[in-house]
């Protein structure tokens, strides 16, 4: 699903967010963080002999916090690689990487627990590389589609959180070949910089 083909309820409800975000001042700060967990393409295993729709995400962000509900946050994401192998001997081997930018809304249960959900955009790039005993063959693609996802988060200190997160990234592939969903489970530090 291409940026154009994003429905208006959810462009709208993103830009209402963030409003009545920056409307609400306080509690601001800025943040960092560092995430690691585990990718996984959802029904890419179909028809080959051997597969691993396994591997491990990365993800690197930053973000700002308008007030207890409300953040921005862009970051990078490595979603690791697919390998897999047919019964003709053709082996493949796919790399999804790219850029999300995101609305996270916070609901705290406590003083230290609270809910997370996030929707925003990934820009991706995807290389996917074959190679067979007649040679080799490499493609590439990219594009702009919908993640969203859920977690919750546990406040350390004043300037220190752990989360635990689930986020899925629609419609990652190459031209000509069907697009899939990958879903990232990971647990990240974050870090406060103000």
């Amino acid at each position: 699903m291409a940026i154009k083909r994003i429905t208006t309820p959810i462009a709208v409800a993103f830009v209402l967010a963030i409003s009545t975000s920056m409307a609400q001042a306080a509690d601001q700060g800025g943040y960092f963080g560092i995430g690691l967990g585990q990718s996984m393409v959802k029904d890419a295993c179909s028809g080959f002999t051997t597969c691993d729709d396994k591997d491990t995400g990365i993800k690197l962000f930053g973000g700002y916090q308008f007030n207890p509900n409300g953040a921005v946050e862009i970051g990078y994401v490595d979603l690791g690689k697919l390998k897999a192998t047919d019964s003709g001997g053709l082996m493949l081997e796919s790399k999804a990487h790219g850029f999300d930018l995101d609305f996270v809304g916070t609901l705290p249960l406590d003083d230290q627990i609270a809910v997370l959900a996030r929707v925003g955009l990934f820009f991706w790039k995807v290389d996917l590389s074959g190679a067979a005993a007649a040679g080799s063959a490499n493609r590439s693609g990219s594009g702009n589609d919908l993640t969203y996802g859920l977690g919750v988060k546990y406040d350390v200190s004043k300037k220190v959180s752990v989360r635990f997160e689930w986020q899925q990234f629609k419609d990652l592939g190459v031209k000509d070949l069907p697009a899939k969903d990958t879903d990232l489970l990971y647990a990240s530090m974050v870090f406060r910089i103000d």
